[in-house]
């Protein structure tokens, strides 16, 4: 089994587990290609449409709307890439804040240092990528991860790191910064995963979360994860929890600048929308990102517009991993990557304006995993892929 056939079958055990190492970038965007083929509107196979209720229009997101628009609908995500032999890091950077000092800051805690391509083994691999986790009002979310694989080894060594920022005070924040000082969370924390780990996912000498396990927010509560060999074995990836703000109530220090942001009137407006397409996914027969630790990696994209209005991809499942990516551009619904379900993406990330790239894992001719990767682009009237999806996902 060579090195890449290796690699793919990492990520797709971690795919199932709940963790997101990243890949190599391996295709460029080309020339425009046909229409979104799983629009509802437009496709020629049958294809799940929402009622007509829920296909609302968003004027709310025009810039003449009364709610202000958000820092998070108005920042624009790049990918900035550096290679070599067997190499390919990239990560993202930030543009359109309001305050460039800010901006610079926030720049420079995102970019990932291409020094270590210099100092690894001629043979070693190393590959970094950036997920979006959480993104609305002031608040961004970058998931940063890589996969360190030196020559010789059993398996590489996936690496997953949580930047939670402020992009109008540049402020970064850990899991502390949630909390009341003092206050036994940790334990209010290990306690809530105890309950949730029913499938035994975690060691039975799980001995508690502590402030240096990984820690994220999304639109409904806290995501705790753990690194592989901590408390559950290599192929579970990175055990991954999410705990309701609900159950929470009795430790978040609701003065926190955290918190605080968190409950702005911007903030709470973006993740409503955010929770209407969730909801409109459901309505579909799917769940959008997970139903349980090791369902499914959470993808999650935003990718802000011209007209300031954000278009969003999810993923959806039905329990088996299998999935879709579910578009939508603020509150419309745009339709699906696919007709029919597949595995989800081994890698979303946003890069410019009403762009993301996917990157998916497909057989081929040779019975070898190779990786697919295609541009989804609102170009103002319609949702593009750049190329098209080969046959099998169709």
């Amino acid at each position: 089994m060579n090195k890449l056939t290796m690699l793919f079958v990492f990520l797709l055990s971690c795919a199932l587990a709940g963790c997101a190492p990243a890949t190599q970038h391996t295709a460029t965007a080309s020339n425009e290609s046909k229409a979104f083929v799983s629009n509802p509107n437009n496709a020629t196979k049958p294809t799940a449409a929402l009622p007509a209720a829920n296909s609302t229009n968003t004027k709310h997101r025009d810039a003449s709307a009364a709610v202000k628009i958000s820092t998070a609908c108005r920042v624009q995500i790049t990918a900035k890439t550096v290679t070599s032999k067997h190499d390919n890091i990239t990560y993202p950077q930030l543009s359109g804040l309001s305050s460039q000092t800010v901006e610079s800051k926030l720049n420079a805690r995102l970019q990932i240092n291409p020094a270590h391509l210099h100092t690894i083994g001629p043979e070693d691999s190393y590959t970094a990528n950036y997920q979006v986790v959480f993104q609305a009002g002031p608040l961004l979310e970058i998931d940063e991860t890589a996969y360190d694989y030196p020559q010789g080894a059993a398996h590489g060594e996936p690496i997953q790191q949580m930047i939670l920022m402020n992009m109008e005070t540049g402020a970064i924040y850990h899991m502390g910064d949630l909390f009341r000082a003092g206050s036994d969370y940790l334990d209010v924390l290990s306690q809530q995963i105890r309950q949730e780990d029913t499938k035994s996912i975690l060691d039975s000498n799980f001995s508690g979360v502590t402030e240096k396990d990984g820690f994220a927010i999304t639109q409904t509560g806290v995501r705790i994860f753990f690194i592989p060999y901590e408390w559950a074995a290599f192929a579970a990836g990175f055990p991954t929890f999410d705990i309701p703000y609900d159950s929470l109530k009795s430790v978040i220090n609701a003065q926190s600048d955290l918190w605080q942001a968190l409950q702005r009137t911007d903030t709470q407006q973006d993740i409503r929308v955010q929770t209407e397409d969730m909801n409109s996914i459901k309505s579909l027969g799917y769940q959008p990102y997970r139903v349980s630790p090791t369902d499914a990696v959470p993808w999650f994209a935003q990718s802000n517009t011209v007209q300031d209005i954000p278009l969003y991809a999810f993923s959806g499942t039905k329990g088996s991993g299998a999935g879709k990516l579910f578009f939508f551009l603020g509150d419309k619904y745009l339709g699906t990557d696919t007709l029919k379900d597949h595995a989800l993406p081994i890698n979303l990330y946003p890069d410019g304006s009403g762009s993301m790239v996917g990157e998916y894992s497909t057989t081929g001719a040779n019975g070898e995993l190779e990786s697919f990767t295609t541009r989804f682009h609102w170009n103002g009237t319609k949702l593009t892929t750049t190329p098209n999806f080969p046959s099998t996902f169709s």
